[in-house]
Protein backbone atom coordinates (compact mmCIF):
# COMPACT_ATOMS: atom_id res chain seq x y z
CA UNK A 1 0.00 0.00 0.00
CA UNK A 2 3.09 2.47 0.59
CA UNK A 3 4.18 1.54 -3.07
CA UNK A 4 0.95 2.62 -4.26
CA UNK A 5 0.95 6.48 -3.01
CA UNK A 6 4.83 6.28 -3.82
CA UNK A 7 3.83 5.45 -7.41
CA UNK A 8 1.28 8.18 -7.55
CA UNK A 9 3.51 10.59 -6.42
CA UNK A 10 5.93 10.12 -8.93
CA UNK A 11 3.17 9.92 -11.39
CA UNK A 12 1.84 13.46 -10.53
CA UNK A 13 5.10 14.93 -10.05
CA UNK A 14 5.66 14.74 -13.50
CA UNK A 15 2.98 16.58 -14.70
CA UNK A 16 4.31 19.54 -12.72
CA UNK A 17 6.93 22.05 -13.98
CA UNK A 18 10.29 20.33 -12.78
CA UNK A 19 12.10 23.33 -10.49
CA UNK A 20 15.16 22.45 -8.67
CA UNK A 21 13.38 23.56 -5.55
CA UNK A 22 11.62 20.74 -5.74
CA UNK A 23 14.27 18.25 -5.19
CA UNK A 24 15.78 20.67 -2.39
CA UNK A 25 12.33 19.78 -0.62
CA UNK A 26 12.47 15.73 -1.23
CA UNK A 27 16.04 15.79 -0.09
CA UNK A 28 14.65 17.72 2.88
CA UNK A 29 12.07 15.54 3.94
CA UNK A 30 13.64 12.54 2.96
CA UNK A 31 16.71 13.44 4.93
CA UNK A 32 14.27 14.07 8.21
CA UNK A 33 12.80 10.77 7.52
CA UNK A 34 15.69 8.27 7.21
CA UNK A 35 17.03 9.59 10.50
CA UNK A 36 13.55 9.92 12.83
CA UNK A 37 11.89 6.62 11.51
CA UNK A 38 14.87 4.38 12.18
CA UNK A 39 15.51 6.17 15.14
CA UNK A 40 12.06 5.13 16.58
CA UNK A 41 12.68 1.55 15.05
CA UNK A 42 15.80 1.20 17.42
CA UNK A 43 13.97 2.05 20.55
CA UNK A 44 11.19 0.23 20.14
CA UNK A 45 10.62 -2.95 22.34
CA UNK A 46 7.91 -4.10 20.07
CA UNK A 47 9.64 -6.32 17.30
CA UNK A 48 6.41 -6.14 14.71
CA UNK A 49 6.89 -2.10 15.66
CA UNK A 50 10.36 -1.75 14.92
CA UNK A 51 9.66 -3.18 11.66
CA UNK A 52 7.00 -0.92 10.61
CA UNK A 53 9.24 2.44 11.97
CA UNK A 54 11.83 1.01 9.50
CA UNK A 55 9.38 1.84 6.84
CA UNK A 56 9.51 5.35 7.64
CA UNK A 57 13.27 4.87 7.16
CA UNK A 58 13.07 3.24 4.02
CA UNK A 59 10.24 5.90 2.24
CA UNK A 60 12.93 8.39 3.22
CA UNK A 61 15.50 6.63 1.28
CA UNK A 62 13.07 6.28 -1.58
CA UNK A 63 12.42 10.09 -1.69
CA UNK A 64 16.62 11.18 -1.50
CA UNK A 65 16.48 9.22 -4.86
CA UNK A 66 13.29 10.99 -5.82
CA UNK A 67 15.20 14.51 -4.80
CA UNK A 68 17.96 13.31 -6.90
CA UNK A 69 15.75 12.59 -10.05
CA UNK A 70 13.72 15.54 -9.96
CA UNK A 71 16.62 17.61 -9.10
CA UNK A 72 18.43 16.52 -12.36
CA UNK A 73 15.30 17.07 -14.14
CA UNK A 74 14.91 20.99 -12.49
CA UNK A 75 19.00 21.89 -13.35
CA UNK A 76 18.89 19.53 -16.44
CA UNK A 77 21.30 17.22 -15.95
CA UNK A 78 20.19 13.90 -17.43
CA UNK A 79 22.80 11.39 -15.42
CA UNK A 80 21.32 12.84 -11.98
CA UNK A 81 17.52 12.10 -13.16
CA UNK A 82 17.83 9.11 -14.60
CA UNK A 83 20.57 7.66 -11.79
CA UNK A 84 17.83 8.79 -8.98
CA UNK A 85 14.70 7.62 -10.55
CA UNK A 86 16.72 4.54 -10.85
CA UNK A 87 17.93 4.58 -7.46
CA UNK A 88 14.52 5.02 -5.86
CA UNK A 89 12.35 2.53 -8.58
CA UNK A 90 15.01 -0.29 -7.33
CA UNK A 91 14.56 0.56 -3.55
CA UNK A 92 10.96 0.31 -3.85
CA UNK A 93 11.08 -2.61 -5.27
CA UNK A 94 13.81 -3.99 -2.85
CA UNK A 95 11.74 -2.46 0.29
CA UNK A 96 8.74 -4.57 -0.76
CA UNK A 97 10.44 -7.65 -0.92
CA UNK A 98 12.68 -7.65 2.63
CA UNK A 99 9.52 -5.87 4.54
CA UNK A 100 7.11 -8.60 3.84
CA UNK A 101 9.21 -10.89 4.13
CA UNK A 102 10.00 -9.33 7.43
CA UNK A 103 6.47 -8.59 8.40
CA UNK A 104 5.26 -12.25 7.38
CA UNK A 105 8.64 -13.72 9.87
CA UNK A 106 7.10 -11.39 12.43
CA UNK A 107 3.76 -13.18 12.45
CA UNK A 108 5.53 -16.34 12.35
CA UNK A 109 6.95 -15.53 15.84
CA UNK A 110 3.35 -13.91 17.43
CA UNK A 111 2.16 -17.15 15.84
CA UNK A 112 4.38 -19.61 18.22
CA UNK A 113 4.78 -17.16 21.13
CA UNK A 114 1.93 -14.93 21.49
CA UNK A 115 3.61 -12.08 22.39
CA UNK A 116 4.97 -8.82 20.06
CA UNK A 117 7.04 -7.90 23.33
CA UNK A 118 11.01 -8.77 23.17
CA UNK A 119 11.06 -8.22 26.61
CA UNK A 120 9.55 -11.64 26.98
CA UNK A 121 11.29 -13.45 24.02
CA UNK A 122 14.86 -14.82 23.27
CA UNK A 123 16.62 -18.37 21.94
CA UNK A 124 13.92 -19.20 19.66
CA UNK A 125 17.04 -19.79 17.39
CA UNK A 126 16.28 -23.47 19.26
CA UNK A 127 12.75 -23.72 18.33
CA UNK A 128 12.70 -21.67 15.42
CA UNK A 129 15.78 -22.55 13.46
CA UNK A 130 14.36 -21.79 9.78
CA UNK A 131 12.68 -18.76 10.87
CA UNK A 132 15.86 -17.76 12.73
CA UNK A 133 18.01 -18.07 9.44
CA UNK A 134 15.42 -16.58 7.16
CA UNK A 135 14.94 -13.69 9.70
CA UNK A 136 18.55 -13.17 9.40
CA UNK A 137 18.75 -12.59 5.68
CA UNK A 138 15.75 -10.44 5.51
CA UNK A 139 17.69 -8.20 8.61
CA UNK A 140 20.83 -8.01 6.51
CA UNK A 141 19.15 -6.76 3.77
CA UNK A 142 16.96 -4.10 5.47
CA UNK A 143 20.22 -2.67 6.79
CA UNK A 144 21.79 -2.94 3.76
CA UNK A 145 24.63 -5.39 3.73
CA UNK A 146 26.03 -6.64 0.76
CA UNK A 147 25.49 -8.66 -1.53
CA UNK A 148 21.99 -8.63 -1.07
CA UNK A 149 19.02 -6.28 -1.99
CA UNK A 150 19.23 -3.98 0.07
CA UNK A 151 22.58 -2.43 -0.18
CA UNK A 152 22.51 -2.79 -4.23
CA UNK A 153 19.56 0.23 -4.53
CA UNK A 154 21.36 2.28 -1.38
CA UNK A 155 24.59 1.95 -3.25
CA UNK A 156 22.70 3.61 -6.51
CA UNK A 157 21.03 6.02 -4.07
CA UNK A 158 24.79 7.07 -2.34
CA UNK A 159 25.89 7.12 -6.18
CA UNK A 160 23.00 9.46 -6.66
CA UNK A 161 24.16 11.83 -3.48
CA UNK A 162 27.33 12.06 -4.86
CA UNK A 163 26.69 12.99 -8.24
CA UNK A 164 24.35 15.72 -7.06
CA UNK A 165 26.94 17.24 -4.25
CA UNK A 166 29.73 17.67 -7.31
CA UNK A 167 27.36 20.54 -8.84
CA UNK A 168 28.47 24.40 -8.31
CA UNK A 169 25.55 25.20 -6.19
CA UNK A 170 25.80 26.07 -2.87
CA UNK A 171 22.31 24.54 -2.07
CA UNK A 172 22.57 22.01 -3.71
CA UNK A 173 26.43 20.71 -2.75
CA UNK A 174 24.64 21.60 0.94
CA UNK A 175 21.71 19.06 0.38
CA UNK A 176 23.32 16.82 -1.31
CA UNK A 177 25.73 16.23 1.91
CA UNK A 178 22.85 16.26 4.51
CA UNK A 179 21.21 13.65 2.32
CA UNK A 180 24.54 11.56 2.18
CA UNK A 181 25.05 12.22 6.17
CA UNK A 182 21.10 11.06 6.72
CA UNK A 183 21.77 7.80 4.18
CA UNK A 184 25.38 6.98 6.93
CA UNK A 185 23.28 7.39 10.16
CA UNK A 186 19.90 5.91 8.87
CA UNK A 187 22.27 3.26 8.00
CA UNK A 188 24.47 2.53 11.54
CA UNK A 189 21.13 2.77 13.26
CA UNK A 190 18.89 0.03 11.15
CA UNK A 191 22.16 -2.54 11.92
CA UNK A 192 21.40 -1.04 15.67
CA UNK A 193 18.15 -1.84 15.26
CA UNK A 194 17.91 -4.92 13.88
CA UNK A 195 20.88 -6.88 15.52
CA UNK A 196 18.50 -5.62 18.89
CA UNK A 197 15.29 -7.42 17.38
CA UNK A 198 17.33 -10.55 16.04
CA UNK A 199 19.28 -10.49 19.32
CA UNK A 200 16.48 -10.18 21.36
CA UNK A 201 13.88 -12.71 19.76
CA UNK A 202 16.54 -15.41 18.79
CA UNK A 203 19.72 -15.36 20.84
CA UNK A 204 20.50 -16.00 24.72
CA UNK A 205 18.51 -17.35 27.40
CA UNK A 206 14.53 -17.15 27.13
CA UNK A 207 13.17 -14.91 29.35
CA UNK A 208 9.61 -15.76 29.46
CA UNK A 209 9.38 -19.67 30.00
CA UNK A 210 5.78 -19.76 29.19
CA UNK A 211 6.19 -18.05 25.65
CA UNK A 212 9.63 -20.66 24.84
CA UNK A 213 7.82 -23.70 25.68
CA UNK A 214 4.94 -23.65 23.91
CA UNK A 215 7.54 -22.38 20.96
CA UNK A 216 7.74 -24.20 17.91
CA UNK A 217 8.49 -24.17 14.26
CA UNK A 218 5.70 -23.13 11.91
CA UNK A 219 4.70 -25.79 8.85
CA UNK A 220 6.59 -25.81 5.61
CA UNK A 221 3.15 -24.03 3.83
CA UNK A 222 3.68 -21.30 5.73
CA UNK A 223 8.09 -21.06 5.32
CA UNK A 224 8.04 -21.81 1.33
CA UNK A 225 6.95 -18.47 0.76
CA UNK A 226 9.41 -16.73 2.93
CA UNK A 227 11.96 -19.15 1.43
CA UNK A 228 11.16 -17.55 -1.84
CA UNK A 229 11.59 -13.96 -0.43
CA UNK A 230 15.01 -14.68 1.01
CA UNK A 231 15.90 -16.02 -2.18
CA UNK A 232 14.74 -12.64 -4.11
CA UNK A 233 16.83 -10.71 -1.66
CA UNK A 234 19.75 -12.48 -1.86
CA UNK A 235 18.92 -12.38 -6.17
CA UNK A 236 18.15 -8.60 -6.39
CA UNK A 237 21.37 -8.33 -4.80
CA UNK A 238 23.51 -10.45 -6.71
CA UNK A 239 22.27 -9.34 -10.21
CA UNK A 240 21.97 -6.02 -9.05
CA UNK A 241 23.55 -4.59 -12.80
CA UNK A 242 20.75 -6.88 -14.89
CA UNK A 243 18.03 -5.35 -12.55
CA UNK A 244 19.47 -1.92 -13.24
CA UNK A 245 19.61 -1.95 -17.00
CA UNK A 246 16.10 -2.83 -16.82
CA UNK A 247 15.06 -0.22 -14.56
CA UNK A 248 17.05 2.09 -16.69
CA UNK A 249 14.90 1.46 -19.74
CA UNK A 250 11.82 2.36 -18.13
CA UNK A 251 12.79 5.26 -16.66
CA UNK A 252 14.01 6.46 -19.66
CA UNK A 253 10.44 5.89 -21.51
CA UNK A 254 9.11 8.52 -19.29
CA UNK A 255 11.84 11.00 -18.74
CA UNK A 256 13.41 13.47 -21.52
CA UNK A 257 16.35 12.01 -21.89
CA UNK A 258 17.59 10.64 -25.06
CA UNK A 259 21.26 10.83 -25.14
CA UNK A 260 22.46 9.53 -21.82
CA UNK A 261 24.63 5.75 -22.04
CA UNK A 262 23.61 4.46 -18.50
CA UNK A 263 26.50 2.43 -18.46
CA UNK A 264 28.75 5.05 -17.99
CA UNK A 265 27.72 5.81 -14.57
CA UNK A 266 26.09 2.22 -13.37
CA UNK A 267 28.13 -0.76 -12.76
CA UNK A 268 28.19 -3.51 -10.06
CA UNK A 269 29.84 -2.01 -7.18
CA UNK A 270 33.30 -3.61 -6.44
CA UNK A 271 32.69 -2.96 -2.95
CA UNK A 272 30.59 -6.08 -3.00
CA UNK A 273 33.43 -8.05 -3.69
CA UNK A 274 35.73 -6.14 -1.31
CA UNK A 275 33.73 -6.90 1.73
CA UNK A 276 32.80 -10.40 0.87
CA UNK A 277 36.84 -11.09 0.65
CA UNK A 278 37.29 -9.01 3.76
CA UNK A 279 34.41 -11.72 5.79
CA UNK A 280 36.48 -14.62 4.07
CA UNK A 281 40.02 -13.66 4.87
CA UNK A 282 39.59 -14.10 8.62
CA UNK A 283 38.32 -18.32 8.09
CA UNK A 284 41.20 -18.96 5.71
CA UNK A 285 43.53 -17.04 7.79
CA UNK A 286 42.51 -19.53 11.03
CA UNK A 287 42.62 -22.74 8.64
CA UNK A 288 46.57 -21.76 7.19
CA UNK A 289 48.16 -21.06 10.53
CA UNK A 290 45.79 -23.99 12.15
CA UNK A 291 44.90 -22.12 14.87
CA UNK A 292 41.65 -22.49 17.51
CA UNK A 293 41.92 -26.12 16.87
CA UNK A 294 41.10 -27.09 20.55
CA UNK A 295 37.91 -28.50 21.18
CA UNK A 296 35.14 -26.69 21.85
CA UNK A 297 33.67 -26.20 25.53
CA UNK A 298 29.94 -25.43 25.63
CA UNK A 299 29.41 -23.64 29.05
CA UNK A 300 27.33 -20.88 30.70
CA UNK A 301 28.97 -17.70 30.34
CA UNK A 302 31.47 -15.56 33.13
CA UNK A 303 29.37 -13.87 35.89
CA UNK A 304 31.89 -12.51 37.70
CA UNK A 305 31.71 -15.65 40.08
CA UNK A 306 28.17 -15.66 40.48
CA UNK A 307 25.54 -18.18 38.55
CA UNK A 308 24.33 -17.09 35.09
CA UNK A 309 21.33 -16.82 34.58
CA UNK A 310 18.91 -14.80 32.36
CA UNK A 311 18.06 -11.97 33.73
CA UNK A 312 22.26 -10.90 33.33
CA UNK A 313 21.74 -10.62 29.49
CA UNK A 314 21.07 -7.49 27.74
CA UNK A 315 17.44 -7.05 27.05
CA UNK A 316 16.02 -4.81 24.43
CA UNK A 317 15.75 -2.13 26.60
CA UNK A 318 19.59 -1.78 27.85
CA UNK A 319 20.71 -2.46 24.45
CA UNK A 320 19.41 1.17 23.08
CA UNK A 321 19.03 2.99 26.52
CA UNK A 322 22.54 4.79 25.55
CA UNK A 323 20.36 6.63 22.61
CA UNK A 324 16.96 6.99 24.83
CA UNK A 325 19.42 9.36 26.94
CA UNK A 326 21.07 11.21 24.38
CA UNK A 327 18.15 12.25 22.40
CA UNK A 328 16.02 12.83 25.48
CA UNK A 329 14.99 15.97 24.35
CA UNK A 330 13.33 14.34 21.05
CA UNK A 331 12.97 10.50 22.33
CA UNK A 332 10.36 11.63 25.41
CA UNK A 333 9.49 8.16 27.39
CA UNK A 334 8.21 6.79 30.92
CA UNK A 335 9.92 4.90 32.65
CA UNK A 336 7.79 2.59 35.14
CA UNK A 337 8.87 0.20 37.93
CA UNK A 338 6.85 -2.26 39.93
CA UNK A 339 8.48 -4.33 43.07
CA UNK A 340 5.75 -6.09 45.19
CA UNK A 341 8.25 -6.34 48.18
CA UNK A 342 12.21 -5.87 49.01
CA UNK A 343 13.25 -9.70 48.05
CA UNK A 344 10.58 -9.55 44.94
CA UNK A 345 11.68 -9.43 41.35
CA UNK A 346 11.46 -5.89 40.12
CA UNK A 347 10.10 -5.44 36.72
CA UNK A 348 11.01 -2.05 34.56
CA UNK A 349 9.12 -1.15 31.70
CA UNK A 350 9.25 1.76 29.35
CA UNK A 351 6.64 3.80 27.18
CA UNK A 352 8.16 5.37 24.52
CA UNK A 353 5.76 8.91 23.15
CA UNK A 354 6.02 9.03 19.38
CA UNK A 355 6.47 12.53 18.78
CA UNK A 356 4.85 13.12 15.52
CA UNK A 357 2.14 11.08 16.22
CA UNK A 358 1.40 13.36 19.55
CA UNK A 359 1.99 16.69 17.87
CA UNK A 360 1.22 15.97 13.99
CA UNK A 361 -1.32 12.98 13.75
CA UNK A 362 -3.34 13.06 17.08
CA UNK A 363 -4.61 16.22 16.84
CA UNK A 364 -5.77 15.72 12.95
CA UNK A 365 -7.90 12.65 14.23
CA UNK A 366 -8.90 14.45 17.15
CA UNK A 367 -10.24 17.13 14.70
CA UNK A 368 -11.73 14.16 12.39
CA UNK A 369 -13.61 12.64 15.50
CA UNK A 370 -15.23 15.82 16.43
CA UNK A 371 -16.85 16.78 13.03
CA UNK A 372 -17.80 13.07 12.35
CA UNK A 373 -19.62 13.67 15.95
CA UNK A 374 -20.90 16.70 14.78
CA UNK A 375 -22.21 15.72 11.25
CA UNK A 376 -23.64 12.34 12.73
CA UNK A 377 -26.58 13.92 13.18
CA UNK A 378 -27.35 13.62 9.90
CA UNK A 379 -27.03 10.01 9.67
CA UNK A 380 -30.68 9.31 11.27
CA UNK A 381 -31.85 6.28 9.03
CA UNK A 382 -34.86 8.12 7.80
CA UNK A 383 -35.25 7.67 4.10
CA UNK A 384 -37.54 10.83 3.54
CA UNK A 385 -34.23 12.53 5.01
CA UNK A 386 -31.71 10.97 2.32
CA UNK A 387 -34.01 11.51 -0.38
CA UNK A 388 -34.06 15.32 0.43
CA UNK A 389 -30.06 15.58 1.03
CA UNK A 390 -29.64 14.13 -2.55
CA UNK A 391 -32.50 16.65 -4.22
CA UNK A 392 -30.60 19.26 -2.66
CA UNK A 393 -27.08 18.01 -3.71
CA UNK A 394 -28.36 17.87 -7.27
CA UNK A 395 -29.76 21.45 -7.07
CA UNK A 396 -26.62 22.71 -5.66
CA UNK A 397 -24.96 20.43 -8.71
CA UNK A 398 -27.10 22.25 -11.27
CA UNK A 399 -26.21 25.99 -9.83
CA UNK A 400 -22.56 25.46 -9.77
CA UNK A 401 -23.35 24.47 -13.70
CA UNK A 402 -25.01 27.23 -14.80
CA UNK A 403 -22.74 29.64 -13.52
CA UNK A 404 -18.89 27.76 -14.13
CA UNK A 405 -19.65 25.22 -17.30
Amino acid sequence: MIKVALFAFIKFSLLLPQLVQFGYILLLFGALSCVFGVLYAAISNDYKASIAYSSCENVGIIFLGLGGAFYGLGAHIPSIALLGFVAALFHILNHAVFKSLLFMLSGNIYTATLTRDMDELGGLHKKMPITSIIFFVAALAICALPPLNGFASEWITYKTMLLGGMEQGVMARFLFVIAIIALGVGGALAVMAFAKVYGAVFLGLPRDAKSFEGAKEVSGVMLLPLCLLASFCVGLGVFMSDVINVLSKIVLTFIPVSNVNQNEFISMPTIVLVMLLCAIVPFVLLYLLKSNNTTTRITDPWACGFIYNKNMQIGANSFTGDIRKALSFILRYESEMKMDGYFSKVVYTKKVHDFFWDKLYEPVIRLIMLIAEKIGIFQNGRTNFYAGYILVYLCLVLIFASYYL
